[in-house]
């Protein structure tokens, strides 16, 4: 794969090249997940992958978004500093990335590596399957536990390069007191789509393209649930998963070598049902849209609104309103209850539940006095009164629905077997 810098983007100094739009409010939830070397085609239709297509028809996928590039370390950094930098040329690098405006901001990160034996690892494990290729942050002076460094024991409550806790142990990482702002995760090499052929002992060594497919979209099913019923996600909550680089090589916004058709797919509490984003972009696009959630400003390419912008597929709701999100769940059970009815006198459609009983209803004006019905068939509705919004955040109703109770039956003749019309029933549990 070539290595050369993109055209047209500074190699050695990707610098703010102006502020972005400053942000009201505390600052908001995102994750950025990175697969590999998937095209859009490979993904989007493809029966190897039926969560992600669930989660691309039932949130927002992005149809016409690029990557940079043909080179999985340059495109990493595409995505986090909007250039390659010239990569190997002049590492380690000083300039500031993504991460490094956040710290500026106040707004606190971590990114996860799965398979990384520990805490800004250098090198790769003998089993292949974590890839320093795939961890844009060890390129940098900084990525060191050293005093300054990244990963500095007196950092890590609020920033570090860390071993992927697994599913279990990110949702307690998000929900905890200190949890992070924003997240780059990145799977391993068996789990992400790339596979580890050269590697006799990875698990994946002989996987073929389709069963690589399948085992990056069953751990995303395995690990995405949770996140997405997280209290993390419902306030001000964006997920987004994107390939690093296609299996074609089309391309947009002028760059000369792009890096093919790739699927993104992003989810936010408010923007279930939008379908699909049909804006023109690219990685530096994705970056954009993360630097104006954040009122940082652009880096490099990302200052280029020729690469696009993300931004209109997060469906946040109108400036100046909140949102209203929850999930609806059995109350014995505690299981999620899928296609519940949730009304609210706050909007004049009602919202029904999607995976994990979640729903959510957007551009709610600010104040009190909402209502909100739960409803489902076998079940007792459930309202709640008073419910306060306030602009830009996100306020949390859930429902434990119970059961209603009912008994029902048929009433047929004991010789004939035929049912019997105008018979009446009568029950102790009810007074007439």
């Amino acid at each position: 794969m070539a290595t050369s810098p993109v055209a047209g983007i500074a190699t050695q100094t990707p610098l703010a090249a102006e502020a972005a739009p400053a942000t009201a409010g505390s600052a908001p939830h995102i994750m950025l997940i990175v697969e590999e070397n998937e095209g859009y085609k490979d993904i989007i239709g493809s029966s190897s992958a039926p969560y992600l297509n669930g989660l691309a028809t039932r949130y927002v996928s992005a149809t016409n978004w690029y990557a940079v590039q043909h080179n999985s370390p340059h495109d990493y950094l595409d995505l986090t500093i909007g250039s390659d930098l010239g990569l190997p040329n002049g590492m380690p690098y000083s300039v500031p990335m993504l991460v490094d405006e956040l710290h500026s901001g106040g707004v606190s990160w971590k990114g996860y590596m799965e398979s990384m034996p520990s805490n800004c690892a250098n090198g790769s494990t003998s089993n292949g399957l974590y890839d320093p290729n795939h961890n844009p942050f060890h390129y940098f002076s900084k990525y060191a536990a050293a005093s300054g460094g990244w990963c500095n024991s007196a950092n890590l409550g609020t920033e570090g390069v860390l071993p992927y806790p697994g599913s279990s142990g990110l949702v307690t990482a998000l929900d905890a007191a200190n949890s992070p702002d924003f997240v780059f995760l990145v799977p391993n090499d068996c789990d992400n789509m790339h596979g580890d052929s050269p590697n006799a002992g990875s698990p994946c060594n002989k996987s073929s393209n389709a069963q690589l497919i399948k085992a990056g979209d069953t751990w995303l099913s395995n690990s995405l649930p949770g996140v997405l019923n997280s209290s993390w996600f419902s306030q001000d909550g964006i997920v987004i998963i994107t390939w690093d680089e296609g299996s074609d090589s089309s391309g947009c916004c002028g760059l000369a070598s792009p890096g093919g058709h790739v699927s993104t797919i992003v989810m936010t509490p408010g923007n279930q049902g939008a379908g699909g984003f049909t804006a023109t972009g690219d990685h530096y696009g994705t970056l954009r849209a993360i630097e104006e959630a954040y009122g940082v400003g652009f880096l490099g390419g990302s200052s280029k609104t020729s690469n696009g912008d993300l931004t209109g597929a997060f469906g946040k709701g109108k400036p100046g309103t909140g949102s209203i999100s929850g999930t609806v769940t059995d109350a014995q059970t505690a299981a999620a209850i899928v296609g519940a009815t949730v009304t609210c006198t706050c909007s004049g459609t009602g919202a029904v539940t999607v995976a994990g009983g979640s729903y959510s209803f957007t551009s709610v004006n600010p104040g009190g006095g909402n209502s909100l019905v739960f409803s489902d068939a076998g079940h007792v509705s459930q309202a709640v009164n008073n419910v306060t919004v306030t602009a830009g955040k996100t306020t949390t109703e859930s429902a434990a629905l119970v059961e209603d109770g009912s008994i029902t039956g048929n009433v047929t003749d004991a010789t004939t077997h035929l049912a019997i019309a105008g018979a009446t029933v009568t029950c102790t549990c009810q007074s007439g």
